[in-house]
């Protein structure tokens, strides 16, 4: 009998929605980042819901119009209001943090590594660990 000599391979197959598939991906992102790059729960939320606005916003995804609507999103699912300069704030601490960069015109935009999953339909994840003594 013929031994396998491969590396284990973990398989897992989930069927998901967008919004728990980004939350997933960032919360892996975020396991590589130093402390001071991790998000806080809302602002992790506030990304998830830019990233999970309807195509129609694709190119401007950080605009007056997309922001209304993700406070719109937040202050239904929390039942609390926010004042105008909340969500400006939070933008500007996720952009700090490398999340949102700005494109080639100054505009707000997501980073590539979370521009590249907005469509995606399948994903494999690669893992290499180093692991020191």
């Amino acid at each position: 009998m013929k031994e396998n000599k491969k590396s284990p391979l973990i398989k897992i197959n989930k069927k998901s929605n967008k919004k728990v598939f980004f939350t997933w991906f960032i919360n892996l992102l975020e396991m590589s980042q130093s402390k001071e790059k991790k998000l806080t729960d809302m602002q992790r939320e506030i990304l998830i819901e830019f990233m999970a606005l309807p195509e129609k916003y694709k190119y401007d995804r950080f605009s007056t119009k997309a922001r209304k609507k993700v406070v719109q999103i937040v202050q239904e699912k929390y039942n609390k209001n926010y004042v105008p300069t909340w969500i400006g704030t939070n933008i500007t601490r996720i952009k700090n943090k490398g999340y949102i960069v700005l494109n080639e015109d100054e505009n707000l935009d997501l980073a590539i590594s979370l521009e590249r999953i907005l469509n995606v339909k399948d994903i494999e994840i690669n893992f290499k660990f180093e692991i020191n003594e």
